[in-house]
C-alpha cells in the first residue's frame, strides 16, 4: 500500500500524512538520542561532550575507560543539533 493510498484512507492529503511522518519519525530519532546522552552525561558526571573533554584532559575522568562514550556522545550531539534543524524546517 503506498502512503496517497494510506492518505486516501486516513481522509488527509498525501502532503500532510508525508509532513507528519516526518515530524514523528524525527521526534522519535530526537527522543532516542536524547536518551543516549542522557546516559553516557549522567555515566560519567558531565553536561555535554565538551565538559567530558575538559575533565578528560584535568584528569578527572580516566581516558581508557571513557573515549568510547566520548566519541559516542559528540555524534549524538551532532545528530540531536541535525534534527533539531530539520524539525525547525518542518
Amino acid at each position: 500500500m503506498t502512503y496517497q493510498e494510506i492518505a486516501k484512507k486516513l481522509e488527509v492529503t498525501p502532503e500532510e500524512l508525508e509532513k507528519e511522518s516526518l515530524e514523528i519519525y524525527l521526534r522519535q530519532k530526537l527522543r532516542h538520542f536524547e536518551a543516549e546522552i542522557f546516559k553516557i552525561t549522567t555515566k560519567h558526571g558531565v553536561n555535554d561532550v565538551f565538559q567530558m573533554d575538559e575533565m578528560i584532559k584535568n584528569g578527572q575522568i580516566h581516558e581508557k575507560n571513557s573515549w568510547q562514550d566520548f566519541f559516542l556522545l559528540d555524534n549524538m550531539e551532532a545528530e540531536t543539533k541535525k534534527i533539531k534543524e530539520l524539525l525547525d524546517s518542518i
